[in-house]
Parts: structure tokens; C-alpha cells; sequence
């Protein structure tokens, strides 16, 4: 009999009540939420529970909160009601708001999930649910709403914001003060062994450089050079780019790219002549450093073998890393050599340097014949060597890479490094070696005669030293590296009067008159060379264009290296049929899609 009552009584509590078109005489209207009618007042917009759905209810709030309306016909109430359905759902509705944050809310996270590399279903299945809930618990359920974010829609905006940053690059390229721009291309496989073109661009923004990614795309069959000219020929046609407007190109030297005829470089020159395609900088250099002399090539192919003995069983690599934990090193595990990569061999021969002691014990361990290495003190002071010029290396690298590079600043680095060489030669002569400090340590820590070093590998050290010379001379010809003669574009107002040699005209009288105004000397000590010489474009044309020529050029192909970590982490295994274009934009530009803007141009859909 309890039970029977309760639910009668639990029925009686579930039943809700329903709106009546005839409560409009009262000032409300309905406002569906959650299953249930809940009435609305069209003067003060004040929402009412489903509870108050009673003519009593509706006619008490009339009477108390705008008594003067009572004595209004029908014709009043209906007016009111249409006023306040346009404010809920017209284009600046409060509804419509609503909508239009939901939309931009939705491309933002769209927008953070390309950025970061991640997989579009993560929007859906993990992004939704927890902001649900961490908006619920903070704010309240009823502040809580749900946003369209399912796989199909995340696809669909990351193509409209790829979309409108394109527009945005092809339009500042286009209207830029200085028309001409440079590009940088090269070509990579990915995980699903798919041929990928990266482009990059520089060109001058209102008073800056700007380095913006350009494009990304498949190449379906073979990786010739016509291949690649014509996906990046029908990408310059369909977003109207003229050839005439490149003043460089940067790749690497394979020669689908730098063939003469029938590379990138030959196909590009045959459209426009005018175009300088150059190898990238920081290629030539690794490739002018790459070789190695008799026994410093043995060691270097020592070191190799006993890091493949350790990291290539996994057994190995566990008893090493405890090894290293006992006797307290600060590095447990060694590092596998990857040629292609430019700072593998130093990083490799450090970290063995570092872990030479543990290395030697473990060997012995081991009871490998590599273990007597540990203890030959030639070996170890051409491992030492080793370490050193390959830090040396390795430092002028990193200076090379990174963005915003110049052609003077790379040029700079590598005459640096031709001049550090021949210093290196003469101090070796005289029996100096302070100049490598690995190898300066361990001399002194063993005692070791340093007569009898210089006797057994001041040579090797002195042809290895040569012969790098002669190889970076080799890439690197005098022709290339005569920086002196463009100081006028670094230190335009410090450098002599006879900077400017040449016989245009023009060009000189733009430079005595630049160099006789002492406000544009204060102007230049405070910005960037980039930024006067775009600001000079007006009054020192000839000048400017001459030095942005050079400052505008790209000295390497370090962007799309770096692009290349991206696209390698957005298309991973489990997404090998990923078209990561324009995921890649979003990732890799710096120019920012215009959320308000796309969200407004999208039709609303509000539920009716």
C-alpha cells in the first residue's frame, strides 16, 4: 500500500505542465528548454519555471511587476512578442550571439588542435566532454553547453582557416611596398612513404620581413624536377603569383633541384633568367665538413661500433643504464648516429666522451675487445680532437639555422670558420693546442708528453684542418663569402664614404644625400637594418632595393627542414591517409586565421 502510494505520488511529481497560446494575454510566451515549457515575459524578459505555467502565476507577476500593461488589448501582447523573437533570433539577437560564439568557439578549438598536431577526433571524444565538465562543476549545468566539434566539422574549418590564411599570404605578397619576394623548397618522404613538397616565402610586411609558409604538397608519382616545377607553377597560377615577382629561390643540392636543365633550377631560369636559385647554405656546409682523414675516420668508426654493440640489444641498454646510475653519470644512455642529420656526429662523440669511464667498464664487462680502447691514449686524444672540432662544427651550424637568417649573416659565420681554420693551422705548428679544450684537458689530466702527442697526431689534426679548408673553399668560393663590400647595408652610416663604388649614378647620390642627415642616422640606431631600408624605399629607392634584394633573400632551406618535424608528427602511423595541407598551415604559419571574420560568413542555425 507505501509503495503503490509513492508512486502515485512520484508520477504526480514527474508531470509537467504545457504552455497555452492563450497565456500571451498574460505577457508571456514559451520558451522550450531541456524537454519542458518554461513561459517567458515579453516585457522584462524574465524566465519563469515550468512550475509557473498557471494562469494564476502568470497573471500575479503581470499584476505586480508592470501593472500599468494590464488594462493592454491582445494586439499589445502580440507585438511584444514578435519584438522580443526578433531580439532572441535576428542577426544581433541574443540568440544569435549565442550562436555566433558557439560557432567561434568551435574554430578555435579547430584551430588549437591542427596547431598542436593532434588528431580531429580529439576534439570530440576528449576536448567536449571535459570542458563540459569543467563548466558544469564551476559555473553550473545550466551554464553548460554543447558545441559542434565531431570529426567531419574540425575538417571542415581547419580547410576554411587554411583557406583564409592563404588568402591573407597571397594578398600581403601581392600588395607588399617592395614587389619582389624569395622562396625556399625541398622535398622529404613521410611515414607512409609518400613524396611531400614544402614551400616557404619571405617578403616585405608594412615595416618588416616576414617568413610565411607558402605551401605543401603531395607528389604523387616521381620527385623529378618538372615535377616539382609544375605543382609549384600551378600553385603560382591558381593564386595569382607572378614569376616575374621571385628574385630567389633556396633548395638543397640534389639534382632534381639544381640540375641546369632539367632540374628546378633549370625550369624556373627558362621562365624567368633573372631568378638566382641557390644551394642552401647550411647544406653545403655540412657536406664541406663531412670527410675525415685515416685514423680519425677509424676512430670515428670505432665509436660507431661500440654505441651499436650497446643500443642494439635491449639487454645491453638496460644493464649500461644501470651501470651509469651506480656510478652516478649524469647521462644514462648513448646516442644512436643518424648521417642525415647535421649535429649527429658531435652529439654522438660527446656523449661517449662523457660516458668513457662507464663505457670502459662495462666493455670490460663484457669482455669486448673495444674495451682496450678506452685505455690507448692516442685513441682517446683523437677522440677528444674528435669532440672538439665537431663542437665547433656543430656551433656554426645552429648558427646558421633558425629564421629570419640572412644571406650576410650566413656568409659571416662560414668566413668566421675559414678564419678560425688557418688560425687552428699556424697555433698546431707551433705546438698550441689551448684551441681545443677537450683535448688541452685530457693532455693535462694524464700527464700525458705533449711532445709526444704532437709527434704521433699533430698531423692528422693539421691535415684534417687543411683539408676542411679546402673543402668549405670548394663550396664556398671567394666569389660567395665577399661580405666586406655589403657593410653598407649592416652599418650604413659607420662604414667609409667609398662603400658605394660603382658607377650609378643614382646610387651615389642616394647615399651622400642619406649619409648627411644626422636624423636618419638617430632613426637607424633604432630600428633594425630590415626596417630602415623598407622605410627608405620612397626617398632611397635604388638603395633600398638593392639592399633588400639581399635581406630579403633566403640563405637556406631551414624552414622547411623544421617543417618537415611537423608534418612527420601530424601524419604518424595510424594517420597515413592524413592530406596534412592544411593542417600543416595552420601548424607552420604565423599569420593568424580570422575567427570573428569566418564565423560571421557561416548561415546560423537556430532551432526553431
Amino acid at each position: 500500500m507505501q509503495f503503490f502510494f509513492f508512486c502515485r505520488l512520484n508520477n504526480k511529481m514527474s508531470k509537467k505542465l504545457t504552455y497555452s497560446d492563450a497565456f500571451l494575454r498574460y505577457g508571456f510566451v514559451n520558451l522550450p528548454s531541456d524537454g519542458e515549457d518554461r513561459p517567458q515575459c515579453i516585457v522584462c524578459h524574465k524566465v519563469l519555471t515550468n512550475e509557473s505555467v498557471k494562469p494564476s502565476k502568470l497573471s500575479a507577476h503581470l499584476q505586480k511587476c508592470h501593472p500599468n500593461l494590464q488594462n493592454e488589448d491582445q494586439a499589445y501582447f502580440q507585438r511584444r512578442a514578435v519584438a522580443l523573437k526578433n531580439i532572441q533570433f535576428g542577426s544581433s539577437g541574443i540568440q544569435a550571439q549565442k550562436l555566433q560564439a558557439a560557432v567561434e568557439a568551435s574554430y578555435f578549438v579547430a584551430y588549437k588542435v591542427a596547431e598542436q598536431q593532434k588528431c580531429h577526433t580529439i576534439a570530440e571524444n576528449l576536448i567536449m566532454p571535459c570542458a563540459y565538465e569543467m563548466v558544469s562543476k564551476v559555473c553550473g549545468e545550466d551554464q553548460a553547453s554543447v558545441i559542434s566539434l565531431s570529426n567531419n566539422t574540425i575538417r571542415r574549418l581547419v580547410d576554411d582557416m587554411a583557406s583564409d590564411i592563404l588568402s591573407q599570404v597571397t594578398t600581403e605578397i601581392k600588395e607588399s611596398s617592395y614587389s619582389k619576394f624569395s622562396l625556399q623548397f625541398d622535398e622529404s618522404c613521410d611515414v607512409a612513404s609518400c613524396a611531400v613538397l614544402l614551400g616557404f616565402v619571405r617578403y616585405v610586411h608594412q615595416d618588416k620581413i616576414k617568413e610565411e609558409f607558402l605551401l605543401c604538397e603531395d607528389l604523387l608519382t616521381t620527385t623529378k624536377g618538372e615535377d616539382i616545377f609544375n605543382i609549384i607553377n600551378s600553385f603560382f597560377t591558381t593564386n595569382g603569383l607572378d614569376w616575374n615577382s621571385v628574385q630567389q629561390v633556396s633548395v638543397d643540392g640534389a639534382p632534381s633541384m639544381m640540375g641546369r636543365n632539367r632540374g628546378l633550377r633549370g625550369l624556373i631560369q627558362a621562365v624567368n633568367p633573372e631568378i638566382s636559385v641557390d644551394h642552401c647554405i647550411i647544406h653545403r656546409y655540412s657536406l664541406g665538413s663531412k670527410s675525415l682523414p685515416g685514423n680519425l675516420k677509424l676512430v670515428f668508426e670505432d665509436v660507431l661500433k661500440i654505441v651499436n654493440f650497446i643500443k642494439s640489444r635491449d639487454v645491453n641498454s638496460r644493464i649500461f643504464r644501470e651501470l651509469c646510475k651506480e656510478m652516478r653519470e649524469q647521462y644514462q644512455v648513448l646516442l644512436y648516429h643518424t648521417d642525415v642529420r647535421w649535429l649527429s656526429r658531435g652529439k654522438v662523440v660527446r656523449r661517449v666522451i662523457e660516458l668513457r669511464t662507464a663505457l670502459q667498464e662495462f666493455l670490460k664487462q663484457e669482455e669486448s675487445p673495444f674495451a682496450t680502447k678506452f685505455t690507448d691514449k692516442e685513441w682517446l686524444a683523437r677522440l677528444c680532437y674528435l669532440a672538439d672540432i665537431f663542437a665547433e662544427l656543430n656551433s656554426d651550424n645552429l648558427q646558421l639555422q633558425g629564421q629570419n637568417t640572412t644571406v650576410i649573416d650566413a656568409h659571416h659565420t662560414v668566413t668566421a670558420f675559414l678564419g678560425k681554420l688557418r688560425l687552428w693551422i699556424r697555433r698546431l705548428e707551433k705546438g698550441v693546442i689551448a684551441q681545443f679544450p677537450t683535448l688541452d684537458q685530457f693532455v693535462e689530466e694524464n700527464s700525458y708528453d705533449t711532445g709526444s702527442l704532437l709527434q704521433t697526431i699533430n698531423k692528422e689534426m693539421s691535415d684534417h684542418l687543411k683539408g676542411l679548408e679546402t673543402s668549405m673553399q670548394h663550396y664556398f668560393p671567394d666569389s660567395d663569402l665577399k661580405t666586406a663590400s655589403l657593410q653598407w647595408i649592416i652599418h650604413p652610416f659607420s662604414v667609409p664614404d667609398e662603400a658605394i663604388h660603382d658607377d650609378d649614378f643614382a646610387a651615389k647620390e642616394e647615399w651622400i644625400t642619406m649619409r648627411a642627415n644626422e636624423a636618419l642616422n638617430v632613426k637607424f640606431q633604432n630600428q633594425n637594418a630590415d626596417s630602415f631600408w623598407i622605410s627608405q624605399l620612397a626617398d632611397s629607392p635604388t638603395l633600398s632595393k638593392r639592399a633588400l634584394k639581399l635581406l630579403v633573400s633566403f640563405s637556406t632551406t631551414y624552414l622547411c627542414g623544421k617543417g618537415f618535424s611537423t608534418v612527420l608528427g601530424m601524419k604518424t602511423k595510424k594517420r597515413t591517409r592524413l592530406n596534412v595541407a592544411n593542417d600543416a598551415r595552420l601548424a607552420l604559419s604565423t599569420t593568424k586565421p580570422r575567427i570573428p571574420k569566418l564565423a560571421s560568413s557561416m548561415q546560423l542555425h537556430p532551432s526553431h
